[in-house]
């Protein structure tokens, strides 16, 4: 790796994760040279990783950033030509900085130009739920469509809606969620709320959580959203409005033309999932300690009937049930106790499975 060239060309694609397994070999034995050789690669390695950090899709600073880097490369490179024979590494530091401005200027470029979608869900006449990269969960309501680009996986974990959506966000304190609409942007660091945009009017509804929402392009007109609150942008008045929720079943559209809530409503015992311990107290009842968690998406279950077997052995088995009244809320796991009144049996074994269980039918997003 004598030549200037070649020296470059390997720095940048080992900066870019594009070389391959003997130009790797090759850099590591012209880093093991000399110690300017090792000073010009971490340079060049903290250049290529700082000029980067705002350099992200639809960012305000990304193009101020790029003109800024490339003044910087000018300046730095015309006060060291003259002492260019005294300090040989630094023409071939900043010839591997101006690379990496070309490099970023055309990624740049190009996803500016063309931002790449690299996820898209539009729905028919059916609810859709599924979950983002970030592990947060959407409800995409019919007639919908929601996208991202490769950016979502950057600083800002945005999407694009049109129509209706219901989101349940994965904390991040470091990365905000955004959800842009045609008219409005609405961000969050972690939380549950509701977006419906149409022609005139967007809505913003709040089950849990802090969002602030603003029309696109007017932060002065930006609002805190808490939990149970609602915001409304009207395209033609230009006005962001903010109130309590009034219609507390702004999500109930998330049950409606979907298959998955009807599966969740007609096979309950298989979103009811039930383990148990057990043991016996010093006047030799049967003392139960049980869970039941409810791994429906939208369901809430309550009147939850509990079918126990138990006995001495498999030819002497008595049969009881408890039934366990609290609602069970979806992703919720609820713990009780129960006694069997057992004190004259020697019990062996206690068996207990989901016998059935209420649809909570007026569950609302609360």
């Amino acid at each position: 790796m004598n030549d200037h060239h070649s020296q470059e060309a390997a720095i940048i694609a080992y900066l870019s994760n594009e070389l391959d397994e003997g130009g790797r070999l090759a850099l590591e034995f012209w880093l093991a040279e000399s110690e300017e050789h090792r000073r010009i690669f971490q340079e060049a390695k903290a250049l290529w990783k700082n000029s980067g950090k705002k350099l992200v899709l639809h960012h305000p600073d990304t193009e101020t950033e790029l003109v800024r880097l490339l003044e910087r490369i000018k300046k730095e490179e015309a006060a060291h030509s003259k002492n260019s024979h005294a300090f040989p590494g630094r023409r071939l530091l900043w010839r591997v900085a101006a690379c990496i401005l070309v490099v970023m200027l055309s990624v740049y470029g190009y996803i500016h130009l063309n931002p790449a979608v690299e996820f898209e869900r539009t729905t028919g006449d059916q609810v859709a739920s599924f979950y983002l990269p970030d592990s947060s969960r959407v409800w995409l309501n019919t007639h919908s469509r929601l996208s991202y680009t490769k950016a979502f996986h950057g600083e800002f974990r945005r999407v694009t809606l049109q129509g209706e959506g219901y989101f349940k966000v994965t904390p991040d304190a470091n990365r905000p969620f955004e959800v842009i609409t045609g008219a409005t942007t609405t961000r969050v660091l972690g939380t549950s709320f509701n977006v419906k945009a149409e022609d005139t009017l967007t809505t913003l509804s709040v089950t849990e959580g802090k969002v602030k929402f603003a029309a696109t392009g007017e932060p002065e007109s930006e609002v805190l959203v808490t939990t149970h609150e609602h915001a409304t942008f009207h395209t033609r008045q230009k006005t962001v409005t903010k109130g309590e929720v009034t219609d507390v079943g702004f999500a109930s559209w998330r049950k409606r033309n979907n298959p998955i809530y009807e599966e969740e409503a007609r096979n309950i015992k298989a979103f009811l999932h039930h383990q148990h311990t057990w043991k016996k107290n010093p006047i030799r009842q049967t003392i139960i300690n049980g869970r039941i968690r409810n791994t429906a998406s939208l369901t809430t279950y309550k009147n939850v009937v509990l079918l126990v077997t138990y006995g001495k052995s498999a030819d002497a088995t008595r049969v009881t049930r408890f039934t366990i009244v609290e609602p069970v809320k979806p992703g919720q796991e609820l713990a009780y106790q129960r006694r069997l009144v057992d004190t004259f049996t020697d019990t062996s074994f206690v068996r207990i499975v989901v016998e059935s269980a209420e649809l909570v039918l007026e569950d609302d997003a609360r």
